[in-house]
């Protein structure tokens, strides 16, 4: 057991040491701090058993990390829209200071609905090739994917290609690492169809960076983004803001594959 003064300093400890590898202001944790002792007093009163410390710490950090794990995946969607498609993620609109996507490639493929999609992989590979890089990535559309995914022995029910993965995660495909996301079309966020299906070549040119990290930040009252003011809905909303940046090498080292008749 821990007399007030002793638990407050545990408390402070385990929080501060908790959150040092985590990207939340200052305020925040000692918000956290105060917000833990209160609840442990409450349920406790002046002795507090030092192993309901450790478990009150790490109820609040499961809620942190949740929304922490959130921010990844939408800052790597982000990305992608500006470095394919040179678009505001938020509503598809261009954005004409992102000068250089990868739809600006020259090296275009046109796929064509009769031939196998690996026909349009090799002149992609084959385009790539001439302008002197190696063809080593595939980011795919569903759409796109699903076609290999569906292709089979001409003797057997085998996949041709049975290392292809959906989602996000990297597998294979022919020989070149890939990756399956709606981001290549930017269906459903961009108003124009893009008809790409998919962007070949070397990944590796392409470089990226946080430039300046705002930590999360808890907001508790007011109506930050149109939804009606939290305190009324019992609501809490946290944000977290990134500032990156990016750049491709040489777009010669890419390929696009598009679908002309895509409407």
């Amino acid at each position: 057991m821990l007399n007030p003064p002793m638990a407050f300093l545990k408390i402070a400890s385990g929080v501060r040491k908790a959150t040092d590898k985590r990207p939340i202001e200052l305020e925040r944790i000692n918000l956290m701090i105060s917000e833990i002792v209160e609840n442990l007093q409450a349920k406790f009163g002046d002795e507090v058993p030092s192993s309901a410390i450790g478990e009150e710490i790490m109820a609040k950090l499961q809620a942190v990390d949740q929304i922490l794990a959130e921010i990844q995946p939408a800052l790597s969607r982000a990305l992608d829209f500006g470095v394919f498609h040179e678009i505001n993620p938020t509503g598809g609109a261009v954005v004409a200071a992102m000068n250089g996507g990868l739809t600006d490639t020259t090296n275009l493929v046109e796929y064509v609905a009769a031939d196998k999609p690996y026909v349009s992989l090799d002149a992609a590979d084959a385009l790539v090739l001439a302008d002197g890089f190696m063809p080593r990535d595939i980011a795919m559309a569903p759409a796109f994917a699903a076609k290999f995914s569906a292709l089979r022995g001409t003797n057997s029910e085998m996949k041709l290609y049975p290392n292809l993965a959906f989602g996000l995660g990297v597998s294979e495909l022919d020989g070149h690492r890939a990756v399956v996301s709606n981001t290549v079309s930017a269906a459903g966020v961009i108003a124009v169809d893009t008809k790409v299906l998919a962007f070949v070549g070397d990944f590796s040119t392409i470089r990226w960076g946080v430039q300046k990290s705002i930590n999360l930040e808890v907001i508790e009252f007011g109506d930050p983004d149109g939804g009606g003011d939290l305190k009324r809905t019992n609501e809490v909303a946290f944000r977290s803001e990134v500032v990156y940046g990016w750049g491709i090498a040489n777009i010669g080292a890419f390929a696009v594959i598009t679908d002309p008749s895509s409407s």
